[in-house]
């Protein structure tokens, strides 16, 4: 929205709780979207107006993305605009409410999970998530920080992305296989090469408990979380 906004103007977002709903509205001051362009908003690689995204920079994946995590959570999407005054995009989740810990939310607090992510961005996320669940996160960028961290402490799972920058992630799961520290850490794959990683290792064959494809599924990598916690499960097909 403030990319695509004139210079000088400003973008309102405002945020309401009703119903058991959450909605956050944002508003821009640009050039609207063009009624024959409104039915493809959310399609992938879709630019209203391809000559100031090569300006400003894009791909055309956001809103696209944006709506799959959305709904992902239970939530919806959608717009109002007028041409030449602007756009209004709406989001609205379910409210979530965290239960009062009992005696299982207080052993899982203490438990400690390892995002090995090399996309900063999906790190945060994946790290505000589970920190939601009441872990304790830490967060390794590559195959190296990731081995290192695995001999120096007890994790009671690990989240792992297949396309890290120094070693592929099913290298560095049949490494860390071969070694005593990882040999029964339980791993959830979080790529979005889970299909074709899946498919490499014909299914769960170095143990892998679940395999999430980006965007992430929360409900999913929750109850893959908490299996981990309580010595692991049975792997499933990626979502």
């Amino acid at each position: 929205a403030v990319k695509f906004s004139p210079r000088g103007e400003v973008v309102e977002v405002g945020v309401t709780a009703q119903g058991g709903k959450v909605r956050v509205r944002v508003t821009d001051r640009g050039k609207g979207i063009p009624p024959e362009f409104e039915a493809r908003i959310f399609e992938k690689f879709a630019q209203a107006d391809a000559t100031s995204t090569r300006q400003k920079g894009g791909t055309g994946l956001g809103l696209s993305i944006s709506k799959a995590i959305v709904e992902r959570q239970g939530g919806r999407i959608w717009f109002e605009t007028a041409p030449g005054q602007g756009t209004t995009f709406w989001v609205e989740l379910p409210e979530w409410l965290a239960e009062p810990p009992g005696e299982e939310d207080a052993s899982r607090g203490r438990a400690r999970i390892l995002v090995c992510e090399d996309d900063r961005d999906v790190a945060r996320l994946l790290v505000l998530l589970l920190q939601q669940d009441g872990y304790e996160v830490d967060m390794a960028h590559d195959a190296t920080e990731a081995k290192r961290r695995v001999e120096e402490r007890s994790y009671a799972a690990m989240t792992l992305d297949l396309g890290l920058p120094d070693q592929d992630g099913l290298t560095l799961l049949r490494d860390l296989r071969e070694g005593a520290a990882g040999r029964e850490l339980p791993v959830v794959i979080v790529s979005v090469q889970a299909r074709e990683g899946q498919s490499e290792l014909n299914g769960g064959a170095v143990g892998v408990m679940d395999w999430l494809v980006k965007p992430i599924d929360q409900a999913r990598l929750r109850a893959a979380g908490r299996r981990g916690g309580g010595g692991g499960g049975g792997p499933t097909a990626p979502a």
